[in-house]
């Protein structure tokens, strides 16, 4: 099919293209989310002792889903205006290019994912059984990015505010997404707060497959996760089917 085609040489375009007269090349895909991993291990596992046994493997199973939703939409909230020259200049669909960023940082999350688990292959921590369910998981995560990218990427057209409001709303998301701690620290009239963020959704199959090892309870999980990113993608692309016309003539 032409549209995957289009994804599929963009995508290998875009990665030579990144890392082409670089010296660390493909090291920089991985480096960020790493340092970022192994900072905040040490900051919350050791510094600040949050009491989670096995915290490593706890925060590497929520915090690389974070980082690999919150990339992709930060990359893709102005992808339509920084390319207009090249959807001027080439018959592409502009959800080629969303398509396109998000497999890019797909790729990028599992380099990223494989290189964690070298240091936790060695300490013990790594749960094989359910790195099976790994992919399965990141569908639902997948869907959801991309829908959200094209909702972002699309309205970034119209209203140039979208990528501040954006940051904004992932800056505070953060902090009330429990990546880093445990929702058992959430006060229980809170909790409804926590239960009601998408986002937290998504990360519950990760951490019942990576840390709980609990697959009964990541299939019930998953289908919540899935009804998400369904919902997301299809909002995505009903509102790009509306709006495409006018985003050609004011990209």
């Amino acid at each position: 099919m032409i549209f995957w085609r289009q994804v599929r040489e963009l995508t290998i375009a875009s990665l030579k293209s990144r890392y082409r007269k670089t010296v660390a090349g493909f090291l920089w895909v991985i480096l960020n989310p790493l340092m970022q991993y192994s900072v905040q291990a040490m900051v919350f596992g050791s510094f600040l002792r949050i009491n989670i046994e096995r915290y490593p493997i706890f925060l590497l199973s929520g915090l690389l889903p974070w980082i690999f939703m919150t990339s992709t939409l930060e990359m893709s909230c102005s992808l339509l205006v920084t390319s207009r020259d090249f959807l001027k200049a080439y018959r592409v669909s502009g959800l080629v290019l969303f398509f396109s960023q998000v497999l890019d940082n797909l790729i990028n999350f599992m380099a990223a994912f494989l290189t964690v688990l070298i240091p936790l292959t060695i300490l013990g921590h790594v749960p094989w059984a359910g790195l099976l369910f790994v992919p399965l998981a990141m569908i639902p995560l997948a869907l959801f990015a991309a829908g959200t990218a094209v909702l972002l990427g699309t309205t970034h057209v119209f209203f140039r505010d979208t990528r501040f409001i954006l940051q904004f709303v992932l800056s505070i998301s953060y902090f009330v997404t429990p990546i880093f701690y445990g929702i058992q620290l959430v006060p229980e009239q809170l909790r409804w707060v926590i239960y009601l963020n998408p986002l937290y959704a998504l990360i519950l199959p990760f951490r019942d497959a990576l840390y709980l090892e609990d697959y009964n309870a990541f299939f019930g999980h998953w289908l919540v996760a899935m009804g998400i990113g369904t919902t997301a993608a299809v909002a995505g692309w009903t509102f790009w089917k509306a709006r495409r016309t006018a985003v050609y003539l004011h990209v």
